[in-house]
């Protein structure tokens, strides 16, 4: 048996009721989520953009606690107003925001397509997707996927990791 014709795909477990299985394919042949980079190099900077995201969530959570002038002025320039009703509707989807992304798995991310935007609820499929880097479903509150589109994978590597590119 040669070592180089295995891969460790996860570990697995089952049960013995009979005619209750369940079908896994496994195609080590796809192309990598981002061209540019391998598959083991996307999911190492999908974890770190999700720490960068949760902590930038956290200090605008932070502001909307201190409610300081400079941060109603942030959520008036943004939202067009800073009323008390913003600022809770702000705070507890925030929050929730916070929650989800502190979950988010590498396995979570996927490449985008057609098949993938159906599965997850998305409706209607998008049609000119060339600017776009990611993309949700609002339906999609099970498995929370993210779908990865060739325009991220360009901009990969300029990422607020190396560059700060987000305000703070």
């Amino acid at each position: 048996m040669v070592e180089e014709n295995w891969v460790e795909v996860g570990r697995a477990t089952t049960n013995r009721t009979p005619d209750s299985n369940v079908d896994i394919f496994l195609d080590l042949d796809k192309p990598p989520i981002c061209p540019n980079m391998t598959d083991a190099d996307f999911r190492t900077k999908i974890l770190v953009l999700r720490e960068i995201s949760v902590s930038l969530i956290t200090t605008r959570l932070s502001e909307l606690a201190a409610w300081t002038p400079a941060a109603k002025q942030r959520v008036s320039d943004w939202f067009g107003q800073s009323d008390e009703a913003t600022r809770e509707r702000l705070l507890s989807g925030l929050g929730n925001l916070r929650k989800v992304m502190r979950e988010i798995q590498p396995k979570q991310i996927v490449r985008y397509s057609a098949e993938v935007s159906k599965y997850t609820g998305c409706l209607p499929i998008a049609t000119d997707t060339s600017h776009t880097d990611a993309s949700v479903c609002k339906p999609d509150t099970a498995t929370h996927t993210i779908c990865i589109h060739p325009h991220f994978c360009g901009r990969a590597r300029k990422t607020c990791i190396e560059t700060p590119c987000l305000p703070r």
